[in-house]
């Protein structure tokens, strides 16, 4: 299935995302949100913003219309708290079959949480923790375990819901309806997953507090120390401060205060140690629901590293055959380690077609800000490093970038090894498997052997001993050729 398409009506945006295709690795090939506001106002009166409203048909029309263009095969519009809740809740639906003929598949509190969990598993397939979703209008709360999806509940806890009532009734309400909400679930969560663009805008002022070197927001973890400092940190700078700080819309960031006060009761509610943000939810977990349970199961990582490969190397398969001969290297890895090799190994020839002068920087670049999942920030880099060093001696600009601190330095050395392996590989055979066949790594008690077949010789020359002694530099052992 081609060109997937999702749009989301939530009280307060209106989003439509476009995958390329059904991929484990998401690819969005269209990504567009407009800020309507159906839910403003609903405390008041039940019903959906007229402003709202207009907003959202239009956005609506616009968004049929380029997914249409775009031959969207499978389009699904799905609405969530205003639209379920709202008076006028089903003419708005009805509108959009009459005017648009595109059903809406109106979620409940439950469906919504679930799909949220999705999300996040589509990015964490370890899940382990309790998946805390806020829109406009709700939060949503479920547990996620070993890949499993738990009991969940809905909560109109949105900053839209909440706005409007006095200091006092909104602490009340809030503490309220955790401390119902935490009846539901008999566990303790030391992590929980936040969804939702008020918990990434605050993600991102803590990011800016903590002058954090890497702005990837997905698998950004926060403390409820770092979430206190930071909320003390927006209450002393207006909106359009914390705005033009952050890149954060003004419109988004207005939400921020109200649903820091809904983070904080849900900290005191759990007590988790660490809250980690989720670069995916709903739209994601729309695509993960359609997914084949073979491509569930499938390491996000490894599957995007497969692809690009496919995509990008000039010889596709390769990779694999790579990392099987750099065995003796990996023999020290544990079990995550030799994870993140494999993928190197699969991504370690698809920047060749940019400029020599170049494939060591963009290489570092692009995998450190590549959408890929299933990675920490730290280990996203060690691939970047480990990818850089396979072009280049002394990758200086992975070295000097900001966040390679965040690596630790025994980790630095082990990914610069991995690299300056991959690399000798690639010399020897020219990214050629059926040469790679005809050499060997081997440990022995001396060292580190490279084995060539004596009808082979020829493949060895001077550029190839260059990239080992620059190996022998980086390796535990002493690193020797031989042909035999």
């Amino acid at each position: 299935m081609s060109k997937i398409g999702v749009i989301d009506i939530g009280s307060n945006s209106v989003r439509m995302v476009i995958f390329d295709a059904m991929a484990r690795a998401p690819h969005y090939l269209f990504n567009e949100k407009v800020m309507c506001r159906l839910g403003a106002g609903f405390s008041e009166t039940g019903k959906l913003s007229s402003e709202g409203v207009k907003s959202a048909k239009d956005t609506l029309e616009r968004f049929v219309y380029l997914a249409n263009a775009m031959r969207v095969s499978n389009l699904e519009i799905v609405g969530t708290a205003a639209l379920r809740e709202a008076e006028d809740g089903q003419n708005f639906v009805a509108w959009v079959k009459k005017k648009l003929n595109e059903d809406v598949r109106v979620l409940t509190g439950e469906e919504e949480a679930k799909l949220s969990a999705q999300g996040v598993l589509l990015g964490w397939p370890d899940a382990n923790g309790l998946v805390c979703d806020i829109g406009g209008s709700s939060v949503e709360l479920i547990e996620v375990r070993d890949g499993q999806i738990g009991d969940g509940v809905s909560m109109a806890l949105g900053p839209l819901r909440l706005s409007g009532l006095s200091e006092e009734e909104l602490h009340k309400t809030i503490a309220h309806r955790l401390r119902k909400a935490r009846k539901e679930f008999s566990q303790d969560y030391d992590r929980i997953y936040l969804v939702g663009g008020s918990w990434r805008a605050l993600a991102k002022i803590d990011m800016h507090r903590k002058k954090y070197p890497f702005p990837i927001l997905h698998e950004y973890e926060m403390t409820p120390k770092d979430i206190k400092k930071s909320l003390k940190l927006v209450d002393t700078l207006t909106t359009a401060d914390l705005s033009e700080l952050t890149g954060v819309s003004f419109n988004r960031m207005e939400l921020v205060p109200m649903a820091g006060l809904v983070l904080q009761g849900i900290i005191k509610a759990f007590e988790p140690k660490i809250l980690a943000v989720s670069g995916y939810g709903l739209r994601e977990g729309v695509l993960f629901e359609n997914m084949p349970s073979w491509m569930r199961s499938s390491d996000p990582l490894l599957a995007a590293s497969e692809e690009l490969e496919s995509e990008l190397a000039r010889f596709p398969g390769f990779g694999m055959k790579l990392y099987n001969w750099l065995a003796p290297i990996r023999t020290k890895y544990n079990k995550a380690t030799d994870r993140l090799a494999q993928a190197a190994c699969l991504l370690h020839d698809t920047n060749w077609r940019y400029h020599p002068d170049f494939r060591a920087q963009m290489s570092f670049e692009i995998i450190a800000q590549a959408n890929i999942c299933g990675l920490t920030h730290e280990e996203r880099l060690f691939i970047a490093l480990a990818l850089a060093s396979r072009y280049e001696n002394k990758p200086e600009h992975a070295y000097t970038h900001p966040a390679i601190n965040l690596l630790e330095e025994g980790r630095r050395g082990a990914a610069v090894e991995l690299g300056r392996a991959m690399r000798l590989g690639s010399m020897v055979s020219a990214s050629i498997g059926e040469l790679l066949d005809h050499t060997r790594l081997e440990n022995e008690e001396d060292g580190l052997v490279l084995r060539i077949n004596k009808d082979m010789r020829a493949i060895y020359g001077d550029s190839v001993e260059k990239r080992l002694m620059s190996l022998e530099k980086y390796s535990t052992n002493d690193v020797r050729v031989e042909v035999s």
